[in-house]
């Protein structure tokens, strides 16, 4: 993520980058700190009025950075925000169980947030709470979402017989973690996946994945591993956005001699720097990584992203906009 220079409240009349450079200050307060969890009370400048603000950001005006938006527009109906739920609950210092109760379908909204690397996974299911201690998770039913190699969420349904690798036996029975499809009959045992994935992003080392959980009809307290927890009770402990340790998201691609570098392009799945565009560059497979290179390297590119998109290798901020940077010093 870039680091802010001179940022400030700012409007526009619509959510692209081109709307979104042709802006303005609202405001004459800066936003050049760290926030948290903080409340703030910011005074329109004498010439801005709310009508004329379709979409209000946090911008830095050097590097031209969206640093989140929210859209204003009161001709069209809000749309319900992907990441809020009724209730959330800290389960420990790097993971956040959120979920919003549907008694009607009787289905559960589920998301976790959780701080790790993005080829670590998330599992969360429900258990037997007369269980040992170590052996909370034998017959579980377990829901495991994480992220593909080109950053897209996956959602799936487990069932745990043992804590060991899937393996099938001479009478292809399978035992150990296993998926639910793998069971023969395995709607008859009552292992349908009960999980669908509604959304999934990954931002500054957090991974968050919603799924829809349909429930069983004896639901009720429920325990999660070491927690007791009753889906109808209103719960609301987080405070804050989850802090990862490492914010780079192992994000840097260290460039040698010896194996050239392919660049490819694809749509955004995680995308980590505004403005945040519909496609970018991958380098080796990853996401608009980092690329760090030594003096007196030299560095081979094998160029694989199409005639449409352009790659350049700039010291400029907003890459390989000339115009722009012109227009600036006009």
């Amino acid at each position: 993520m870039f680091l802010g220079s001179d940022v400030h409240l700012w409007g526009a009349q619509g959510t692209g980058f081109d709307n979104l450079t042709k802006g303005f200050i609202v405001s004459n307060d800066g936003l050049n700190k760290t926030y948290k969890n903080s409340t703030l009370e910011v005074p329109l400048l004498r010439n801005v009025m709310w009508s004329m603000i379709d979409v209000l950001t946090v911008w830095d005006r050097t590097t031209a950075s969206d640093f989140g938006h929210v859209v204003l527009r009161r001709d069209a109906p809000a749309k319900p925000s992907l990441t809020v739920f009724e209730n959330c609950k800290v389960l420990s210092k790097n993971f956040r169980l959120r979920w919003s109760l549907n008694v009607f379908e009787d289905s559960l909204e589920i998301g976790l947030e959780v701080a790790i690397g993005i080829t670590n996974y998330m599992a969360f299911g429900c258990v037997d709470p007369s269980s040992e201690d170590s052996d909370f998770m034998i017959g579980g039913d377990v829901v495991v979402t994480g992220f593909k190699e080109d950053g897209a969420p996956i959602v799936d349904n487990f069932f745990i017989t043992k804590y060991s690798e899937c393996v099938k036996n001479d009478d292809e029975v399978a035992h150990g973690v296993c998926p639910n499809s793998v069971y023969k009959g395995h709607e008859a045992m009552g292992l349908v996946n009960r999980s669908m994935l509604v959304y999934g992003h990954r931002s500054d080392g957090v991974s968050f994945v919603r799924y829809r959980w349909h429930l069983t009809k004896n639901h009720g307290a429920v325990n999660y591993g070491h927690l007791v927890l009753n889906v109808s009770e209103h719960v609301n402990d987080c405070i804050g956005p989850l802090d990862a340790e490492d914010k780079e998201d192992q994000g840097v691609i260290i460039a040698d001699s010896n194996n050239p570098l392919v660049v490819s392009s694809a749509p955004t799945m995680h995308y980590p720097n505004p403005p945040n565009p519909a496609k970018v560059l991958y380098v080796n497979k990853k996401e608009a990584r980092v690329l760090r290179v030594e003096k007196g390297v030299s560095v081979k590119f094998s160029i694989q992203a199409g005639h449409d998109v352009a790659l350049y290798i700039t010291s400029y901020p907003l890459g390989g906009n000339e115009a722009t940077k012109e227009r600036e010093k006009k």
